[in-house]
């Protein structure tokens, strides 16, 4: 592709610049939008998971009447009460991967007094097979960009360099005896 360029050309080093820019701000772009779609999805679980641990502790129904997929989210979800020698833990979730299932579990205090603690865990392995989706799809769509970047930069590039070829062929042309002034009206306003 940049076989036709020479190492002065100001068209390949403006290709260059142009490619490196756009292909940056593509990759950026993007990571900062799939660790957005990661990071809430994993705040929304986090938060059921939280939402089931106070309903529980404060003798309410585990979900809501209004909750539509009451069925689904209890399936995959296990709640247990567990003792723990430590006095204070963090309200915290964490991934666990065991038999290639991802499970998402939260440790949230029942009783100070006796250190127990109600370890609430749901099976998120179709949340994590749909996050790895959308990150394939965030790279084809990246490949996809990328080609396209290329072919916009040459088409820039080309159009932008026309001005200095044509400039370029007149006076190559000119024969030093048949001197002919050239029309400064036809030339960009940048020469």
């Amino acid at each position: 592709m940049f076989s036709n360029f020479s190492k002065r050309s100001i068209r390949r080093n403006f290709l260059i610049q142009l490619l490196i820019s756009l292909a940056s701000m593509i990759i950026i772009f993007s990571s900062f939008l799939y660790f957005y779609i990661e990071k809430s999805i994993y705040d929304e679980k986090r938060y059921e998971l939280l939402q089931y641990a106070k309903n529980i502790v404060n003798n309410k129904a585990i979900m809501d009447k209004d909750d539509y997929f009451f069925a689904e989210n209890l399936i995959s979800l296990n709640i247990e009460v567990v003792y723990l020698k430590s006095e204070n833990i963090d309200i915290d979730a964490y991934i666990t991967t065991l038999d290639k299932h991802s499970y998402l579990t939260l440790f949230y205090p029942f009783n100070i007094e006796d250190k127990s603690y109600l370890k609430v865990k749901k099976d998120i392995t179709q949340t994590v097979t749909l996050l790895d989706k959308i990150l394939h799809y965030i790279f084809i769509i990246n490949i996809v960009g990328f080609i396209l970047v290329v072919i916009y930069a040459i088409a820039l590039s080309k159009m932008l360099v026309t001005p200095l070829t044509i400039l370029s062929a007149k006076l190559s042309n000119m024969n030093e005896h048949l001197m002919k002034p050239i029309k400064i009206e036809e030339l960009p306003q940048e020469f």
